[in-house]
């Protein structure tokens, strides 16, 4: 008899705009916690090849200690690299075999990352002069760069109304991913 489960990753994203003149730093966002000046909240999909990385990423902490006994059959397989958020403009609704956003229009470096129960919760700061424009989606890369479109897309969310961020507003951008026993 084969038993089957699964262990579906469910996800919300928020993208907070602040005032840049007083939140200029994910530093001051902590130490501030400021009222955002807009706010957007939406549900987050979890993409096929971002579904890969988080399963390499679970394979690597379970065998991790095992590996060079067993002739380091995974050495430099879960490497994720650089963790980039990512800030789009178009309204085509995500899918699973989704791999860039549709219309990127800017990104930045991981700020913070954490784990509290079952939720991964990663934080990326936009500067002012990062992502102008009129944001309808948004998204996180693993082994990225600071280069719009690379990387491995983890998950894509459509914001279910856009919001416009100014050369005189900063943003974050907070991910979180659920794992859910199914």
């Amino acid at each position: 008899m084969k038993a089957e489960a699964e262990l579906p990753v469910k996800g919300r994203v928020r993208l907070l705009i602040f005032d840049g003149a007083k939140i200029k730093s994910y530093e001051d966002y902590k130490r501030e916690n400021p009222e955002p000046k807009k706010i957007r909240v939406a549900d987050n999909l979890v993409v096929n090849v971002g579904l890969n990385i988080i399963a390499s990423a679970l394979n690597w902490q379970f065998v991790q200690n095992y590996n060079a006994g067993w002739g380091s059959p995974y050495a430099g397989q879960v490497n994720l690299g650089d963790v980039y958020g990512a800030l789009g403009t178009s309204s085509t609704a995500p899918a699973a075999g989704d791999i860039k956003l549709t219309t990127e229009i800017g990104r930045a470096i991981l700020s913070n990352g954490g784990v509290a129960g079952p939720v991964l919760t990663l934080d990326f700061f936009f500067g002012v002069a990062a992502a102008v424009g009129t944001i309808t989606e948004v998204g996180a890369f693993a082994q990225a760069t600071a280069t719009v479109n690379s990387g491995t897309m983890i998950d894509h969310s459509l914001l279910g109304a856009s919001v416009v961020k100014t050369n005189t507003e900063t943003a974050i951008l907070e991910i979180n991913m659920t794992l859910v026993s199914g």
